[in-house]
């Protein structure tokens, strides 16, 4: 479902685990490729609730610039269509390099049906509808001591419980594992 700009992914649960991320983030990409069969299954077990916040940190690392927006605001228009675990791994195993050129509106558009989206997902995508939720999970972000690593915001952010985690940190195994 969406929740203020956020995809919440299972119902409550012993553990929450909020996910900041950007469609053209490698980093995230890596961390959906190591860890995200292993959050589904969590989340279906019930052990963890998932919050996506989806930002626009590499907003102008694409050509054109505006790839973060409108892969955050596909995935978001995916959790309310029915359809965000398909396109959340469809666009970071076909992710493009920083300084690449992402889906346009339309291919976006597209993805959804073939990833079991339902009906408002093309119109939602093409509208943009929640590109400014993108931008504000953004500038939330890096208004949050909490979020910060090093002095600055950097994604992934992976947050367990109220506590920021390290990519790769052995913290998160035992909550994903039961």
């Amino acid at each position: 479902s969406v929740d203020g700009g956020v995809v919440v992914a299972g119902g409550p649960a012993p553990h929450t685990l909020d996910l900041y991320e950007d469609a053209l983030c490698p980093a995230c990409r890596q961390f959906e490729q190591q860890a995200g069969d292993q959050i589904a299954r969590a989340v279906a077990a019930g052990r963890v609730q998932v919050r996506y916040h989806f930002v626009n940190l590499l907003e102008n690392r694409s050509r054109p610039a505006g790839y973060s927006s409108a892969g955050g605001n596909a995935m978001l228009c995916a959790a309310e269509t029915g359809a965000f675990p398909g396109v959340h791994a469809s666009l970071y195993a076909a992710q493009p390099p920083e300084g690449g050129a992402g889906y346009t509106a339309e291919q976006l558009a597209d993805l959804g049906p073939r990833a079991g989206a339902g009906s408002g997902y093309a119109e939602c995508v093409t509208s943009g509808r929640y590109t400014a939720a993108v931008a504000d999970n953004y500038q939330r972000a890096l208004a949050d001591p909490a979020l910060r690593h090093d002095g600055s915001f950097g994604t992934p952010a992976i947050v367990l419980d109220g506590r920021l985690l390290e990519p790769g940190s052995a913290d998160l195994a035992p909550v994903l594992a039961g």
